[in-house]
């Protein structure tokens, strides 16, 4: 996998949720989505947004996506919470249709701008297999980001097929995952960017996920680094066995130039880092084997965060 409507992941403790899901496979053996924010967010009704868009504009704003996926679509009902935590908050709206379709949208108050949205599928009649293939997906995530994206800089660094599970019979046609980085100065971001998901059956876009919060002037490293990709291997094998020991079956994998964006507060400069992806025994006898990773620093070597956890389940 290579480096999820949807980091969106939200406000440090949400940025570092993303982090770590967008380096690891999911359960399911699919791409880490990223995560809905409404798991991270606590019902604030008291709080009131800043100026932007008012309760009853979302609920238009997430009728609006619901006719874009299933333009044939009856709404049955909309409803809409105000969510957040601290100085973040956004419009949490589920719209139902009449046959039961669920489609989620989350919009910031203060932009209007859709943050994310997802479809919950119905899984009766569903085939067992794709009817839309991989190249077919791409072209229609591809002409929806340049739509959405309006000609930023980007670069595609994912692209996965995952069936959707349906117990007891297995699973059923399911999604594909596409995610789009932001370049900055051609370097790309480990936080901003897009992620869209095309249903393997209708073909249509189903889910979509928007970060895009860095202050490019932060980014101000020289983008060549001062420590080569390998170094920074090096650097985390020691600091792993510096921390934990020998770890049986240690394999590290890659390591892939990002800005350190996601991870830094105020006005702090956004380090050039090298993400470093590596595995072992452990992370391999999983259920879901996974690898995990670790961020050095590209200009002075230093791990900045590793995410092993010799507990990992």
């Amino acid at each position: 996998m290579k480096k999820f409507i949807f980091a969106l992941i939200i406000v440090i403790a949400l940025l570092a949720a993303v982090v770590l899901s967008g380096f690891q496979s999911s359960p399911s053996g699919g791409p880490p989505a990223p995560p809905s924010p409404a798991g991270n967010l606590t019902p604030t009704p008291e709080v009131t947004p800043t100026p932007g868009i008012d309760a009853q504009e979302a609920e238009k704003k997430a009728e609006k996506v619901a006719f874009e996926i299933f333009p044939d679509v009856k709404i049955d009902r909309t409803t809409v919470e105000l969510t957040g935590e601290g100085d973040y908050f956004l419009y949490e709206c589920v719209v139902w249709t009449e046959d039961e379709k669920k489609i989620q949208v989350w919009i910031e108050p203060a932009t209007g701008d859709i943050r994310d949205f997802v479809v919950n599928w119905q899984m009766t009649g569903r085939p067992a297999e794709p009817v839309v293939s991989m190249d077919e997906a791409r072209e229609t995530a591809q002409a929806y980001i340049d739509e959405k994206s309006g000609g930023a800089d980007l670069t595609q660094s994912l692209e996965h097929y995952s069936p959707l599970p349906r117990p007891p019979i297995g699973t059923v046609a399911g999604e594909y995952f596409f995610n789009y980085d932001r370049l900055i100065r051609g370097v790309p971001c480990l936080s901003d960017g897009y992620s869209i998901r095309v249903d393997a059956v209708t073909g249509k876009v189903c889910g979509y996920w928007k970060w895009w919060k860095t202050d490019e002037a932060l980014c101000v490293a020289d983008t060549v680094p001062s420590v080569s990709g390998e170094d920074a291997k090096d650097a985390v094998r020691a600091y792993l066995k510096e921390t934990w020991g020998d770890l049986p079956g240690l394999d590290v994998h890659t390591a892939d130039l990002v800005w350190y964006d996601g991870m830094t507060r105020g006005t702090d400069p956004i380090p050039l880092v090298w993400v470093v992806r590596f595995d072992d025994d452990h992370y391999r006898s999983l259920t879901y084997p996974h690898d995990t990773s670790a961020f050095v620093d590209a200009h002075t070597g230093e791990v900045l965060l590793c995410s092993y956890h010799p507990d990992a389940g």
